[in-house]
């Protein structure tokens, strides 16, 4: 007795894996790209809506550092308004000087000679106490915060009436 046996090409279902490879191929492709970019949670948040002609700059910046994190005392923050494209202030200090502006204070651990901050929180900074500025002129601003070695940049839009 002879056995036959049948081998079947279902193009459909050859069609479908292909697909889903594909997409299976895109979808590591683009969390690779995500991953080497440095993509990142948002860190900071700025709490004010807009300001009048003749005002300081208040309101508040709050920096969270999260599990795991570790920040050197002396890495660079930079502070910036612009309107226009025009810087109209800016301002550069270490996070440490940036943190003592906090209501909740911490203080830096020393690890291997170098001292951070790891204490996991958000803080509270008044822009005020950290930003001499006065709004002179009507139009639309933008508050940048910069830490280029975290690879972190957060912009805020904001209008002066």
């Amino acid at each position: 007795m002879k056995r036959h046996f049948y081998y079947s090409h279902d193009k459909k279902y050859y069609k479908n894996e292909r697909y889903l490879i594909g997409l299976l191929l895109f979808s590591i492709i683009c969390l690779g790209v995500i991953y080497f970019m440095g993509f990142k949670t948002g860190n900071v948040i700025a709490g004010f809506d807009g300001f009048k002609v003749g005002e300081k700059a208040e309101g508040s910046v709050i920096v969270t550092i999260e599990e795991g994190d570790l920040i050197d005392v002396d890495t660079p923050i930079f502070l910036a308004i612009s309107k226009k494209d025009v810087v109209v202030y800016s301002r550069s200090l270490r996070f440490e000087e940036f943190l003592s502006s906090s209501r909740n204070k911490i203080l830096p651990v020393e690890k291997n000679g170098k001292r951070f901050f790891e204490d996991e929180g958000s803080y509270k900074i008044n822009l005020g106490e950290i930003i001499e500025y006065e709004f002179n002129e009507t139009g639309k601003y933008e508050l940048i915060f910069s830490m280029p070695s975290f690879d972190l940049t957060e912009i805020k839009s904001f209008e002066v009436n």
